[in-house]
Parts: C-alpha cells; sequence; structure tokens
C-alpha cells in the first residue's frame, strides 16, 4: 500500500487483505487514483483504491471482497454523466474499460457487448455488420454498461428498446441473466 489511506473504510488490514487478493487475481490495483482521470467532466478527488478486472471472475472476487469487508463500491465504466466530490470515493472505485471482458461478438443479428466497450464501438460494429437500430446511439458518451444502466436515448430511441437480454454479476458473484421485459426501465 502506498502511504498512509486517508480514508474511513480501509484500515492497513483491509488494505492488505485487498492487496492480496488482487496479486492472487492478477487484478490491476491503484492507490488514491484521482477520480479526475476517469470523468468525462474531469473532476473528483482520489478513489482509495481502483481496481481494474480483465474478467467476469476478477470482478466477481472483487465483489465478494466487499461484501465480506463491508467496503464500498463504485462500478464505472467511461466516467461519462459521472460527477465525483474533491474529496474523492471511499471506497473501491471499480473500472470496466474497454478491455473488460474481451471483444463485441456478432451472433446472426445479435450484438453482445461486454460493459466496458464504448457506445460509439458497438454502434459502429452494429454498422459494419449491416444491422440497423443504434443510430440513435452513435453520439452518446459512455460505455454500454452505463448506457444500459441509466436506459440512455436520443433523438426519439432508446437502448431498452434494441436490448433482448441482459447479464450480470449480482453481489455473490452469480451471473444472471434478464430478458428486457424484466429490467424494470420504463416502456
Amino acid at each position: 500500500m502506498e502511504g498512509d489511506l486517508p480514508m474511513a473504510c480501509f484500515n492497513q488490514k483491509v488494505g492488505e487483505q485487498l492487496e492480496r487478493l488482487c496479486a492472487q487475481h492478477q487484478i490491476k490495483l491503484l492507490w488514491k487514483e484521482p477520480m479526475s482521470a476517469h470523468t468525462s467532466f474531469r473532476i473528483g478527488g482520489p478513489a482509495a483504491a481502483m481496481a481494474v478486472p480483465a474478467d467476469r471472475s476478477q470482478l466477481a472476487a472483487l465483489l465478494q471482497f466487499s461484501q465480506e469487508c463491508a467496503v464500498p463500491y463504485w462500478i464505472i465504466g467511461n466516467g461519462s454523466n459521472m460527477l465525483v466530490s474533491d474529496q474523492g470515493l471511499d471506497g473501491i472505485a471499480i473500472l470496466l474499460d474497454s478491455s473488460f471482458e474481451g471483444e463485441i461478438v456478432q451472433e446472426g443479428n445479435l450484438l453482445i457487448a461486454p460493459a466496458g466497450k464504448h457506445l460509439s464501438a458497438v454502434c459502429a460494429a452494429a454498422c459494419q455488420a449491416g444491422l440497423t437500430g443504434l443510430e440513435f446511439a452513435w453520439g452518446i458518451p459512455g460505455s454500454i454498461g452505463g448506457a444500459v444502466y441509466m436506459n440512455a436515448g436520443a433523438y426519439g430511441g432508446e437502448l431498452k428498446d434494441r436490448l433482448v437480454w441482459v447479464e450480470y454479476l449480482n453481489e455473490d458473484g452469480q451471473v444472471q441473466r434478464l430478458v428486457t421485459g424484466r429490467l424494470g426501465v420504463a416502456c
């Protein structure tokens, strides 16, 4: 751990446990990472810790750690529409960046996109595959995970109208799949 951790949720023991977990699972870990480097508005103080998982198993390990040690966490993607206090985040910022879970995959008329992919990359993949329906989303900043979470939309289109299903990890690290009608977004 780098220096003293100013955040209330991390004591020396919890910090060392997080370091061991990240080393064991080969998860990139940063201490006191400025959130201003990870938000589109370029504001925000440091996260006590930032972890960058590469896949679902690493993400599951981080969620389990957070739950067992009662450490708050925030899952972030591109940091679009995200405001962080100058005081930072007292917990773990879990960054799902564009390398999370591999590439965008086409299966017939469906695209399967990992949460960290930029929405513009998903739109470009749809265009390259000759698929229509995401044109409204081309200029929306952010990652596909954040866009799904907030039901991003523009020009009369909404992401919920293009989704078939969503997979996510619950807090126990189990993969869950919900069809669009069960997501709880307004119709």
